[in-house]
């Protein structure tokens, strides 16, 4: 019976690399558990005891599945969430000035799970902003940030996320968790030297929020001053980057009257 053969560079290089991997897998898991027992304790539990203020009401326009079917999750998903749930559920329908502004690519995304899924919305959405959460708190701690930025660095980090209120929102179905983990990959991305892939995920990222328009714009200067390209190269460059973005403003220019109509 033959043995398998333990020496080599593969073997080696795979036993390193999934020595970092698990070395800090079990840290962001337990800092994700850390934030959503934080989530769910002040939503669940002390915010009921305090005196807070209600959420505001739903816009005029917003129509919510029977709420006997989507209660446990509707407590999570409030003010931005409710415009993007409607937006899922329904499209971009009037008033345009409210909801142009909120770009597609979350939307479209829940209504994709909601579709596999078969859950209610506001579930769907509560999904999402959990699963990128988890995503965050995973490449925050992965071998490639620790390598860059030490662990010292990280923990400092992962409590200023902990003790930020805006943290709060990673779970309440908007698109904050989403941008921190699209913005860590775009970053681990470019740090691992996958130059093409960060510029295709920072281009898929602007279909969520404007503000990756202006990453794009860094990434493709940074990748110029290192390799001198041509004018066709750099425009290549910078339509990926823009992909999303470019694909919206499209979508308004011919359902809206105006590529800027957001």
């Amino acid at each position: 019976m033959m043995g398998l053969n333990m020496r080599g560079p593969i073997p080696a290089f795979l036993g390193r690399n999934t020595a970092g991997l698990f070395h800090g897998l079990p840290v962001g898991v337990v800092f994700f558990l850390i934030h959503a027992a934080l989530v769910v304790h002040h939503t669940y539990f002390s915010a009921s005891k305090c005196g807070t203020v209600d959420a505001p009401p739903p816009p005029a326009f917003y129509e919510p599945a029977p709420q006997e079917q989507e209660r446990p999750a509707y407590a999570l998903n409030r003010w931005d969430a409710l415009l993007y749930e409607s937006i899922a559920r329904h499209g971009y329908q009037p008033p345009m000035d409210v909801l142009l502004p909120w770009f597609p690519g979350y939307p479209i995304l829940a209504k994709g799970v909601a579709l596999a899924t078969r859950l209610p919305m506001p579930a769907a959405l509560t999904l999402l902003s959990a699963v990128a959460t988890l995503g965050f708190w995973l490449l925050l701690w992965s071998p490639r940030l620790r390598s860059a930025l030490g662990s010292k660095t990280l923990a400092i980090a992962s409590i200023l996320v902990l003790a930020w209120p805006g943290a709060f929102f990673w779970f309440a179905g908007m698109t904050e968790p989403w941008v921190a983990f699209l913005m860590l990959a775009v970053i681990v991305a470019w740090i691992s030297d996958r130059r093409a892939a960060a510029l295709v995920l920072c281009g898929l990222a602007t279909s969520f929020k404007q503000v990756f328009a202006l990453v794009g714009c860094i990434l493709v200067l940074l990748r110029w001053v290192k390799e001198r390209p041509g004018p066709i190269p750099t425009f290549l460059w910078l339509i990926t980057t823009w992909s999303g973005l470019l694909a919206y403003a499209f979508y308004c220019a011919v359902f809206h009257g105006s590529p800027v109509a957001f």
